[in-house]
């Protein structure tokens, strides 16, 4: 039976009788949505469970490391480490060979905790040289070639440096969980989709993973990004517990491994009783070869949950969002009193991605000539004031000859070549903004900051390039560099993204971390391996 089989209706205290319930019966196939009774939209039943047990995974990036326990028996502080309990310990010198030595105050047993970097490592030098050519597009295998390598020690190298620059990262970032003035910040959400090869020449199905990834617009740091997968959970353990709870027998909403892509979902029969296999991604694509997929809508609503966390501190947010499945109604809904308190905007980008660069450039000289066409009729203007009178004309044009809000896409005066015939609707437009603060929402509205972005890591990840397209494979695409761990991609990911925003700098010669005020220096790659959080 379903949990809201025979409920016509979802009481909200403060707005009762606000939803319907839709998909109860047995014909939904185990998808349920909640219908608004005032503006009729739908939204799918999601597990709020699942949303925040990814959430709190994706959290533990900013922890700090651990330092060392108590290791004696019956100790009242036994396992407790010094960074979650520092009153429990006491400083005691250090070893012969540097590291620090504490004392525990219960049972005053000490113990040492190292802080190198390459402590016990053979051939330590070699970690610094492979962080460079990973970031700078060089291949795998032609890595190992040139470092004189191994592939074990190559993958053992990324562990180790994707953990020193977590550690890094989470020291400069924590100042945002505690909620750090940021005033007004601007930020561009999108996706990239990551291929990974086939594991065997048995199932040659590919792998796909999305990275959820938002940058905040004037600074271009990249606030989070987040994959879709967790390389830590046992698919096949984790579908024999689902199984063990009746996971299979429940809608998705309502199941104990909600959060997870399970071999199940795709090889049973559907709840309803249909014998037809329910997917829930396209058939031609597998399950990566470790780890767990996480379903993609509870993989975006956890992203939004951490930006939330991070971006508490900002007096008034917009965002900028492509055209992505879902991501819309998943912002909205995760910053739905942000809405309501008139503090946070929301805008759709549209950009013509299909367009010829000739034909870029000729879009971009009738903007040209259109925009010298005003500046001559009025003279005594300046650019921001022709852009802002522009701008106004064309949204009450809207806003007279367009009766559906969803369709009113405004287009903006001053295209870019990077960002051709773009276009932006307000979401939170309910007739109670301002009109020059909708103004500067439409004149802000942008996605180059991330798009950026995901052209970088095309470019200088060598391993996530785009694929290779050729007439005799019929129409597949060879991804010869690609990896075949989802694992590997995730810290990939992550590396280059502390990479981009404490060490690469722009034509100011400042990082993104430098321009957001979350530094004040540019880190060099062997600064950030060596950092121990002081």
């Amino acid at each position: 039976m379903h949990p809201l089989e025979g409920v016509n209706r979802w009481t909200n205290p403060g707005q009762p009788d606000a939803y319907i319930a839709i998909g109860t019966s047995a014909a939904s196939r185990g998808r349920s949505s909640l219908q608004c009774r005032q503006c009729k939209e739908t939204a799918a039943l999601i597990s709020n469970a699942a949303i925040v047990e990814e959430r709190d995974r994706l959290l533990t990036w900013y922890r700090p490391n651990p330092i060392g326990a108590c290791r004696t028996i019956g100790c009242d502080n036994q396992g407790r480490d010094v960074s979650e309990a520092p009153e429990a310990y006491q400083r005691f010198g250090h070893t012969d060979v540097g590291s620090p030595r504490y004392r525990c105050r219960a049972c005053r047993r000490t113990f040492s905790s190292s802080r190198s970097v390459t402590h016990r490592l053979r051939q330590p030098e070699k970690t610094l040289e492979i962080y460079r050519y990973l970031m700078n597009r060089v291949a795998m295998r032609r890595l190992c070639e040139i470092a004189d390598i191994r592939p074990a020690t190559l993958y053992q190298r990324i562990e180790l440096i994707h953990e020193r620059c977590r550690a890094f990262a989470a020291f400069h970032e924590r100042p945002l969980l505690a909620g750090k003035p940021l005033g007004n910040v601007h930020i561009a959400t999108d996706r990239q989709e990551h291929m990974l090869n086939w594991a065997s020449a048995i199932d040659r199905r590919q792998s796909v993973l999305m990275a959820t990834a938002s940058a905040e617009g004037k600074s271009g740091y990249i606030v989070a990004q987040h994959v879709n997968s967790d390389p830590d959970a046992d698919p096949f353990a984790c579908d024999l517990a689902a199984r063990e709870v009746g996971d299979p027998d429940l809608h998705v909403a309502f199941r104990r491994f909600a959060r997870l892509w399970l071999p199940h979902e795709r090889l049973d029969a559907s709840p309803s009783g249909n014998q037809e296999a329910e997917l829930t991604t396209h058939a031609d694509f597998r399950p990566a070869s470790r780890g767990t997929p996480v379903h993609e809508n509870i993989a975006m609503a956890a992203h939004f949950q951490v930006l939330r966390r991070l971006l508490a501190g900002a007096d008034h947010i917009q965002f900028s969002l492509d055209r992505e499945p879902g991501i819309e109604r998943t912002c909205l809904l995760t910053f739905a009193d942000r809405v309501r308190q008139g503090n946070l905007d929301a805008f759709l980008v549209r950009i013509n991605k299909t367009l010829t660069v000739n034909a870029k450039r000729a879009a971009l000289w009738e903007a040209e000539a259109a925009l010298a066409r005003e500046r001559t009729n009025h003279p005594d203007r300046s650019d921001v004031e022709v852009l802002f009178a522009m701008l106004a004309a064309r949204y009450r044009a809207a806003m007279q000859d367009i009766p559906r809000p969803r369709d009113r896409w405004i287009v903006h005066p001053y295209p870019a070549i990077n960002e051709p015939e773009r276009a932006s609707l307000c979401l939170t437009d309910d007739g109670q903004r301002a009109m020059d603060r909708l103004l500067q929402g439409y004149a802000r509205a942008s996605l180059r900051s991330i798009d950026r972005y995901f052209m970088q890591i095309r470019r200088k990840i060598h391993l996530l390039e785009r694929p290779i397209h050729s007439s005799s494979a019929d129409g597949r695409a060879f991804y010869g560099y690609s990896a075949y761990s989802a694992l590997v991609v995730i810290r990939l990911l992550d590396i280059f993204r502390v990479t981009y925003n404490f060490n690469l700098t722009g034509k100011q010669k400042t990082t993104p971390a430098q321009r957001w005020g979350l530094t004040d220096r540019v880190w060099s790659l062997d600064e950030i391996l060596r950092f121990d959080g002081s």
